[in-house]
């Protein structure tokens, strides 16, 4: 009486594990590709932004939104009140947009953060006014509330200093420092964000 066995040898269950592991890697390694890109997309954005201010500066002699009384002015003219550097009004922060746009200089498109919730223009106070030192009122801010605190580390390690309370990103997150290593490898807990603009 013939007694076979069926199943996999030793040899085929190796194959196939090393397969599934290589099928991981690369994508936990793809992942980690696609949020670099997010990152760098962020960077990029930054300096359309900060260029497409300094261009409107240029035309119209002074900062979009600065002086305006009304939100979501469109019109250059509109914006006659007083002009301070800094975009502490409510009408001031939604013009900042809108001129941006109508003056074709930068699409309102440029509002969407890749890696958080829709930008938005605040003074420090208007992020924490508890905390002046780290989101100082006198500052003008590209300010998104929720961003990984992941991205916000590489992106710190990118354009600035990794120090969430200094520099020219400023953040609320505690989960890295000056000596974080590995930006991936730190928890992935939501930050407010905010890059400054003004002065």
């Amino acid at each position: 009486m013939s007694n076979t066995q069926r199943g996999f040898t030793l040899v085929e269950l190796a194959i196939a594990l090393v397969i599934i592991g290589l099928v991981l890697g690369m994508t936990f390694k793809g992942r980690e590709l696609i949020d670099g890109a997010k990152v760098k997309s962020v960077q990029a954005q930054y300096g359309k932004i900060s260029a497409g201010m300094n261009i409107f500066f240029e035309k119209y002699g002074f900062y979009p939104g600065d002086g305006c009384t009304s939100s979501g002015v469109t019109v250059v003219a509109s914006c006659a009140g007083g002009k301070d550097i800094t975009l502490s009004t409510a009408a001031e922060q939604s013009s900042f947009w809108t001129l941006l746009g109508s003056s074709n200089i930068l699409p309102l498109s440029e509002k969407k953060n890749p890696i958080g919730l829709e930008w938005e223009i605040k003074t420090g106070d208007g992020i924490d006014p508890a905390d002046a030192n780290r989101f100082p009122p006198s500052n003008t801010f590209l300010y998104s509330a929720a961003v990984d605190a992941r991205m916000l580390c590489q992106l710190e390690r990118q354009m600035d200093d990794l120090d969430p309370a200094t520099g020219l990103i400023r953040s609320d997150a505690s989960s890295y420092s000056s000596s974080t290593v590995d930006c991936w490898q730190i928890n992935a807990s939501p930050a407010k964000m905010a890059i400054r603009l003004l002065p």
